[in-house]
């Protein structure tokens, strides 16, 4: 189950880096992180929460999707 947890975190790292403006930018606004956008790895209940700049892509946060998302993030 570990390691298809990491494939899976794995292969949403490796989308984002291909194709970073295929994320969801929900939550950007409320949180005021501009560029701020998500990935849900497959099947499983987490979401990776990265912000895209001109050369860079900064993976924040993996995050459950049961949590509160917005406080999740604040900190």
């Amino acid at each position: 189950m570990a390691n298809a947890f990491l494939d899976a975190l794995d292969k949403a790292v490796t989308h984002i880096q291909r194709a970073p403006g295929t994320g969801s930018p929900r939550n950007a606004q409320e949180l005021g992180l501009s560029g701020l956008s998500f990935w849900g790895l497959n099947k499983f209940p987490f979401s990776l929460f990265y912000i895209e700049q001109a050369d860079d892509l900064w993976v924040i946060r993996l995050v459950h999707i049961s949590r509160e998302i917005p406080a999740s993030l604040q900190d």
